[in-house]
């Protein structure tokens, strides 16, 4: 599994290096104050991933942050993340998420033509991070690792990482931090954390969360192994929560011990987390006032 990475960090240049492969346009992208930036004005640029630097398997993502604003100086400028790029000019075939400052696009690109596969509205964040998946059949974008579209198309299966931009007017806009290579797969197990004890009346929170990104929604809904309640009953992590989970509340009516199992619709296995219910409740928390009124009475 191969992953690169290119920060822009060296000098001033017309180009990006001998890492990267001009795939569309007479000029190709170029670096600027430790940045990249659009190569020409009015004309559409596209760099790759060198073949001769590295190949990739057919699951691959390509993303960057934007560290200018894509519509700084009166530009409007269309920044597209794209994989599985292979071929030149108009014969070049890619899928590509490409965003703006106001709209977003991911699009197969076949023979140097796009055709819109999804499309909607936005609104940009310095700072922010796109990114474009292929993994399988599935066809991906990505804004701060929330998934914002996804598609079926089998048309391409492999190619390079790459990006392409298209710049109407000032050349002020920049993205930084490229990374780009093969994707990991999915998870294959649940981990689910929390508490591991609850008293009879009294809720207890649980916490679910997944070992690595899926590349789709997965829904744990969590059974009672002792009498009690739980709201909500199905949790649904997905590919942009997974590294912070979301909680259920377990209030135990019974006394007991169990385990909590999760199912899900990901195709991942399950987990358990092993659950002890006292037989009493625990006394309620009193406030600060209460708890020192008794030392105020002389």
């Amino acid at each position: 599994m191969t992953t690169v990475t290119d920060d822009f960090n060296r000098s001033d240049s017309a180009s990006l290096g001998s890492n990267w492969t001009t795939y569309l346009g007479s000029f190709g992208n170029r670096i600027t104050s430790n940045t990249c930036r659009a190569g020409d004005v009015g004309n559409s640029q596209g760099n790759h991933w060198a073949t001769a630097s590295n190949t990739f398997g057919s699951d691959q993502f390509s993303k960057s942050t934007i560290s200018i604003a894509l519509n700084t100086g009166g530009s409007n400028v269309y920044l597209s993340h794209c994989v599985r790029v292979s071929g030149s000019g108009g014969t070049r075939d890619l899928y590509q998420f490409t965003c703006n400052a106001s709209n977003w696009y991911l699009t197969r690109v076949d023979n140097g033509t796009g055709t819109d596969i999804d499309s909607g509205t936005r609104t940009q964040v310095v700072g922010e991070v796109l990114e474009c998946r292929a993994v399988g059949s599935t066809i991906s974008g990505w804004i701060d690792g929330v998934e914002i579209t996804s598609v079926t198309d089998t048309a391409y299966t492999s190619g390079q990482p790459g990006f392409e931009v298209y710049n109407s007017g000032a050349t002020l806009a920049a993205w930084d931090d490229w990374s780009g290579g093969d994707l990991s797969a999915a998870p294959t197990t649940t981990n689910v954390t929390g508490s591991a004890t609850a008293a009879v009346g009294i809720a207890e929170t649980y916490t679910y969360t997944l070992d690595a990104s899926p590349a789709g929604t997965v829904t744990v809904t969590p059974t009672a192994p002792v009498a009690g309640s739980w709201s909500p009953t199905t949790v649904g992590l997905t590919s942009g929560n997974w590294n912070t989970g979301l909680t259920s509340n377990f209030t135990a009516s019974a006394s007991g011990s169990g385990n909590i199992s999760s199912t899900n619709d990901g195709g991942l296995t399950n987990d358990t987390l092993a659950v002890t219910v006292h037989p009493v409740s625990r006394p309620p928390v009193r406030s600060i006032g209460q708890r020192i009124a008794p030392l105020l009475n002389f």
